[in-house]
């Protein structure tokens, strides 16, 4: 199933490259964006979900700083649609972490594509920063684990076999995962013999 491409446009009024924007963001759900710098991005573009198409016409440089920093700040999907020999692209570009670049140069399907293909790839970063953040927690889990299970060895005199199984058989018994065991069985330990080991 083909999902609809969400599109934050980002233009100042009147804006020349508007009437060539129109057909490229047919078939798009687009919420349009004031040109004045916002404090914060709204929720479903900072999310990652809406991808911004930035219409670089008539940005004062104040403006074009600001909205340069919000979009890296954020680390959100920016194409960039760009008037005719503007000096500072590349840099801007890199700024911001363009995904693409529109100019008028270009024909409309070209435009399509790029506009498409950035969309796909934000919402492959947004998967593998999920991944990652799933895979950050889970490894910090396994650490507080790993202590609780050494705890018990070096205090107990368990072998590891029997310490990991002393910890999952109280998760059981209480109905708890095994992380919040572990958490409570540090916890008790400081509580006790302060910070040594």
């Amino acid at each position: 199933m083909v999902t609809q491409l969400k599109v934050a446009l980002v233009q100042q009024p009147n804006s020349p490259l508007a009437a060539g924007l129109a057909p490229i963001l047919a078939g798009c759900e687009v919420a349009v964006l004031s040109p004045d710098p916002p404090q914060t991005l709204p929720p479903l573009v900072s999310a990652g979900e809406m991808l911004v198409l930035w219409d670089l016409h008539g940005f004062a440089p104040p403006q074009l700083a600001a909205w340069e920093k919000i979009l890296a700040a954020e680390e959100v999907g920016v194409v960039l649609a760009a008037p005719a020999g503007m000096k500072g692209l590349a840099e801007l570009a890199a700024a911001c972490g363009a995904l693409a670049l529109i100019t008028p140069s270009q024909d409309r399907s070209q435009s399509r594509l790029q506009l498409a293909a950035a969309g796909a790839l934000q919402a492959r970063l947004r998967e593998l920063l999920e991944q990652t953040q799933e895979l950050e927690t889970r490894l910090s889990e396994r650490e507080i684990i790993e202590k609780a299970k050494n705890l018990l060895i070096l205090n107990l005199g368990l072998g590891e076999p029997e310490a990991l199984r002393r910890l999952q058989q109280h998760a059981r018994r209480s109905n708890q995962k095994l992380v919040q065991v572990a958490r409570q069985v540090l916890a008790a330990y400081h509580l006790f013999n302060g910070d040594k080991p």
